[in-house]
């Protein structure tokens, strides 16, 4: 073999070392990059599910206190013949089913991220 042709065979062949060391080290970079970025989505994934978790509880509870009270005054509505009684826990049952529990998710989520905020039912 020509000392020429080997030369530039071992030139080659380095220079493709060196590329494929370049190519491993930029998508290791990006490998973590994937993972930080991964990690930070997975994160804010968590932190929304928390927070609907926790409207759940707070709307839900607020429904069944609401629901429990105006039962309440329908039976004691029925029992008692009270026919104005008897409307306003039909309309305040009604007024509770038709509302959608979400409708003020943005705002509470809003109100949940500031630390200055108390949050009631």
């Amino acid at each position: 073999m020509n000392p020429q042709v080997a030369l530039a065979a071992g030139r080659l062949g380095l220079s493709a070392i060196v590329q494929m060391f370049n190519s491993y080290q930029c998508e290791a970079t990006r490998r973590e990059w994937v993972r930080t970025h991964y990690d930070a989505l997975l994160e804010k994934v968590k932190l929304e599910q928390e927070n609907l978790l926790r409207y759940y509880e707070m709307k839900f509870a607020e429904r069944r206190e609401s629901l429990e009270h105006f039962y309440w005054l329908l039976h004691e509505a029925t029992e008692n013949g009270n026919a104005l009684h008897l409307q306003g826990a039909l309309y305040g049952i009604l007024d509770i089913i038709k509302t959608d529990p979400l409708a003020e998710y943005d705002k509470f989520v809003l109100a949940y991220q500031d630390p200055d905020t108390v949050l009631e039912i």
